[in-house]
């Protein structure tokens, strides 16, 4: 079942109006809502449940499914599980991992390295640059390049998805938490492109 699931198109929402721009930009396709790194931890299944419900009813006709990250939470994931989630992200090597799998039988999505659906998530890359373009009209320049930077980041294409998120960063539009996204995940590639350099200079 999880691998039907991580066959859809798939876009990390931080809150209700990234939600609807991602059902938007789907245009009544199936999409895989995925949270931000650890949001179960932040805000709770409850919150992240809501923003999912507020997105649907805003789009009726849309087809929406959903991950919630619970980091390496046993009691987090396990709540998610009982608020009707059915896909999880959950730390397998963390100790209890065998109680939550106990819980969650064939529901649980494994972690895929440190950024859970995105990096390493092949997805449907076509609708990052509609996201993006809808993020340009509406005005929201630091999000139109950091999703950009994420769509050339899934292509491999590293220095592009750098340069995208130093515009980003330069926007002067994006919120506290947008900017602290944003410069995170500069670094995480800059720290990847330093790497694959130095096996490049291996050689």
């Amino acid at each position: 079942m999880v691998k039907a699931f991580l066959k859809l198109p798939a876009m990390v929402v931080h809150g209700r109006e990234q939600a609807e721009w991602a059902l938007r930009v789907a245009a009544g396709r199936p999409v895989l809502l995925v949270s931000a790194p650890g949001a179960a931890l932040n805000a709770g299944p409850g919150w992240f449940k809501a923003v999912l419900d507020q997105a649907a009813a805003a789009f009726p006709d849309a087809t929406v499914h959903a991950v919630l990250d619970c980091a390496a939470a046993p009691g987090a994931a396990l709540a998610a599980l009982r608020a009707g989630f059915k896909l999880v992200v959950f730390d397998l090597a963390h100790p209890a991992a065998a109680s939550v799998l106990g819980a969650a039988a064939d529901r649980v999505a494994r972690r895929l390295g440190d950024r859970v659906l995105t990096r390493d998530y092949p997805g449907d890359n076509d609708l990052l640059p509609l996201l993006a373009r809808a993020y340009a009209d509406a005005g929201r320049r630091l999000m139109s390049h950091a999703t950009l930077a994420e769509y050339h980041a899934r292509r491999n294409e590293l220095p592009r998805a750098i340069e995208q998120l130093r515009i980003a960063l330069l926007a002067g539009d994006g919120n506290f938490y947008e900017l602290s996204v944003a410069e995170a995940r500069k670094r995480e590639l800059e720290a990847l492109e330093r790497e694959r350099k130095a096996e490049r200079d291996k050689r």
